[in-house]
This record gives C-alpha cells, structure tokens and sequence, in this order.
C-alpha cells in the first residue's frame, strides 16, 4: 500500500537482479510480500471503519506518505514524544489534503503540532486527553464515519507514552481488536 512502498520494491528487485536475473523470485516475492508489522498495517475493520497501525512511522515524512497511500477519508492519529522536529512540511500537507476527515492529536507533542495546523490553515482537529490507547481508540472512533479509516501515523516517537514503536502498535492493535 502506497507508493512509497512501490518505490521500496522497485529498488529491491533492481538490487536483488544484479545479483541474479529471477524473474520468478521476484514476481514471487512481490506477489506475496505482506508487509511488516507496524508499517501502514491493516488491523481489523469495524463497523464499516477499517484501523490501520503506522506506529512505525515516527517521523513527519512518514506520516505524510501514510495520509496519501490510504486512499480513504481519515481520521488521523498524530502525536507523540516531543523532540521539537519541524512541522511545516506536515502541516502544510496535511491543509491541502483533501481526504482528512479529522485528526485526533496525542502526546506532549499535540499543542504545538495543533499551532503548526492553524498557521497553515488547518482547524479540524481534536487535542486528546487521553493518557492510554483504548481512550486514544475511542475517540478516534468518535470521529470517523463509515467507509473511513482510522490511522494511527503519529509522526513521533513513542516515549511518552509507550515503551516504544512496537509497544504503542501492539497496544493500538489489542485496543481496535476489543472494539
């Protein structure tokens, strides 16, 4: 899912037909290469709303590519461990997007990811309060409809609130499997 990941693939089967021309092994592989946990992962749908785990996507630039490789309308989850990162590009992309139902912001990180929005035009989105995954997941349910996604992306790093990446997916993922 997205293009980014297309992009991954075309530069492994370049690497891995200088090494030896497969043309089998490649298709092989691309046909039933599923996807690492964490990484724009599919976790379950729900009541028409299908969850997402990105929590690998720690950084702004991965959070961007998340928003244009779901081709759904999105509820997006952002926010993390403030390491005071620029915003701009984020928010820029995030204002001209035109599939972004709402964002729900976490962590230490959302009051000046919200300021960053509101320079650039942005205004729907949801500061949260929420200190644990299950109320991070039931809010973002509040804000989608059906046919949406909802996407956790934070863009940060997990240490605020989680051991790290993988704890905060797994919590994401036990949280949309108890809906």
């Amino acid at each position: 899912m997205g293009q980014h990941n297309w992009q991954n693939a075309c530069a492994a089967a370049t690497v891995f037909w200088q090494i030896t021309q497969l043309p089998d092994a490649i298709r092989k592989v691309l046909a039933t290469f599923t996807g690492l946990p964490h990484r724009l992962e599919p976790v379950r749908e729900v009541g028409g709303v299908r969850y997402y785990n990105d929590s690998f996507g720690s950084d702004p630039f991965a959070t961007i590519a998340a928003i244009d490789a779901i081709p759904d309308y999105k509820v997006m989850i952002i926010g993390g461990y403030e390491r005071m990162i620029p915003l701009e590009a984020l928010a820029g992309h995030i204002a001209s997007s035109k599939d972004i139902r709402s964002l729900l912001l976490i962590g230490q990180s959302a009051r000046r990811v919200a300021e960053a929005l509101q320079r650039a035009g942005y205004q729907n989105f949801t500061l949260s309060n929420a200190r644990t995954m299950p109320q991070v997941i039931a809010e973002a349910r509040g804000l989608a409809q059906k046919g949406d996604a909802v996407v956790l992306s934070p863009g940060f790093a997990s240490f605020d609130m989680f051991k790290n990446f993988e704890d905060r997916g797994l919590q994401f993922k036990e949280a949309v499997h108890r809906l």
